[in-house]
């Protein structure tokens, strides 16, 4: 529900609006929240029963982060090699993704390169690797983590 900014009602809605207004986590937004109403509790309850509900939110609010932050992740690929036209090539056709090249000049032989760059998520990276060592058994094949890809053909830019 929360991967698609939906809500369930209730600290929900607060915790969307604030994630798309101004960028805080949802899970922020429930650690604060329930930090701020134990410890209006002090009076009422026990201080052991407060430290580990407030355990409890902390892990819970991590986990959430982390869980919410691995739908969006993708990776960024950069493939250097001397067959990154036909590398580019099947790409395009079996995998069915973009890439665009960018020029690069290799500091040991002085030559101009195509450095091939495509994001794809955790799913095609496997199969990424495979098509690029079938075709250069001597590429450099480099992988970044990359959590926010806007445009083109992945999520379309919010406007708030």
């Amino acid at each position: 529900m929360l991967r698609s900014l939906g809500s369930n009602g209730g600290l929900d809605v607060v915790a969307v609006f604030l994630f798309q207004r101004f960028n805080i986590g949802i899970g922020k937004v429930y650690l604060l929240f329930n930090t701020i109403l134990y410890s209006f509790s002090l009076y009422h309850t026990s201080l052991d029963l407060i430290v580990a509900s407030l355990i409890m939110v902390f892990v819970t609010s991590v986990v959430l982060e982390q869980t919410l932050s691995l739908f969006s992740q993708r990776k960024v690929v950069f493939i250097v090699s001397n067959m990154s036209e036909e590398i580019s090539q099947e790409i395009l056709d079996t995998m069915h993704q973009s890439a665009t090249f960018l020029k690069g000049f290799g500091a040991f032989s002085k030559k101009d390169k195509n450095v091939l760059m495509t994001v794809v998520n955790n799913v095609q990276l496997k199969r990424l690797e495979e098509i690029t060592f079938k075709h250069d058994a001597s590429a450099l094949f480099i992988v970044e983590n990359t959590f926010s890809v806007i445009g083109s053909s992945f999520s379309r830019r919010k406007l708030y």
